[in-house]
């Protein structure tokens, strides 16, 4: 059920078409996460004012059933005083079950003996965020209030406030650069560029079928050749694809994962550098430059790849 609506929304800075938003169609449901993601500048806080009612469209509809939206653009808040915790969550709204109950959901342990002051930086941090779960709201607006949050305690943050909000069915929608998070607890991705919507979708069809070079790039890098019906196609003998019809030429997408140390292809290895949780490598093959996976630094100059045909997108038409 949707919650919320955005009709044809155009709200620009100066005139200039790259500066605020045109033409964005965004529906949010009851229980949903929606994130914004894009580079700086490119209209994620912009469209979270005009939902905050702080920016009026200059086009387009705003379309809801008189519902409650609050909005958090800060996390830091250093005034707790002398307040224990539960004092703390109720300074505004007096709820103490409400505020007992939110203090087990967020993990603040031994509140009774400690004033919030006292707790440590990723406790103060939920704790902040678990007064926004006092107020009541079908809708939290939150601007990059995650970004200054360690990685394991934002892990933790982001899996209970998923959980909340599916308990309670209500919606949240964040802007944030923190792709990986993004993608793990979002159900629609709204990616942007310029003030313009790249693809709007879940976290899979962004991935797996991205609409737009800029939608596969975004992510992390990815293979990509040019598709041809003539015999001055693409090399790689990838001649299964000409199966494709196309009336122009295309874009192949094939992600890194998709490709893997085999027998099928003798290319030459051009690197091999840890990105953190595996390495990613570059091999040639012929003059095609390819990226891949592999689970320990490779130190040969010659590798054999496969690749993986079926897993292959084709972009629209260029």
């Amino acid at each position: 059920m949707s919650l919320l609506s955005l009709k044809n929304i155009k709200y620009l800075y100066n005139s200039k078409e790259s500066s605020g938003i045109s033409n964005l169609n965004l529906s949010i449901n009851k229980g949903e996460i929606v994130s914004l993601l894009g580079p700086s500048g490119s209209g994620k806080t912009t469209i979270q004012k005009i939902i905050s009612h702080e920016l009026t469209p200059q086009a387009g509809l705003l379309e809801h059933k008189n519902i409650k939206v609050f909005s958090k653009t800060k996390l830091t808040e250093q005034n707790f005083k002398d307040l224990k915790p539960i004092q703390y969550l109720t300074t505004e709204i007096d709820d103490i079950e409400k505020a007992r109950e939110l203090l087990f959901k967020f993990e603040i342990t031994n509140t009774v003996y400690r004033k919030a002051s006292d707790l440590s930086n990723g406790e103060k941090q939920r704790l902040v965020l678990a007064k926004l779960f006092m107020h009541e709201f079908d809708l939290l607006v939150c601007d990059e209030i995650f970004s200054g949050i360690d990685f394991n305690n934002r892990q933790i943050i982001l899996k209970i406030i998923k959980e909340l909000l599916v308990e309670t069915k209500k919606s949240l929608i964040w802007s944030t650069q923190l792709c990986q998070d993004a993608l793990r607890y979002s159900d629609i991705v709204c990616l942007l560029q310029f003030g313009q919507v790249e693809q709007i979708g879940s976290p899979e069809e962004i991935i797996f079928r991205p609409a737009t070079l800029f939608s596969a790039q975004f992510f992390g890098p990815i293979n990509v050749f040019v598709l041809k019906n003539s015999n001055a196609g693409i090399q790689l003998d990838f001649q299964k694809m000409k199966k494709i019809e196309l009336k122009n030429e295309g874009l192949l997408i094939i992600r890194p994962e998709y490709i893997s140390l085999g027998s099928q292809y003798d290319c030459q290895l051009q690197s091999s550098v840890f990105n953190g949780i595996t390495y990613l490598n570059t091999a040639k093959y012929e003059s095609e430059l390819l990226y891949f996976y592999s689970p320990h630094k490779l130190k040969h100059s010659s590798v054999k790849l496969d690749i993986a045909l079926s897993q292959a997108h084709v972009l629209s038409e260029i």
